[in-house]
């Protein structure tokens, strides 16, 4: 049987999973971070800065899927 704390985490998970995150403006005060991942059919990246709030705050998202 899946309780209330259960369904709540369940709901907020599935909210976090289906909205696209906000895309931080660029501060030239700070350093860029470039992440990358590659496998065998798609390349991604994003591009972002760690802020004074020592949070990840990302710029851009790319992805390239390869036949």
């Amino acid at each position: 049987m899946i309780d209330s704390s259960c369904s709540l985490a369940f709901e907020l998970l599935k909210s976090k999973l289906s909205f696209a995150p906000i895309i931080a403006a660029l501060n030239w005060k700070y350093g860029f971070e470039f992440m990358c991942d590659a496998s065998a059919c798609a390349v991604g990246i994003v591009l972002g800065q760690i802020k004074e709030d020592k949070i990840f705050h990302a710029m851009h998202y790319a992805c390239k899927f390869i036949n």
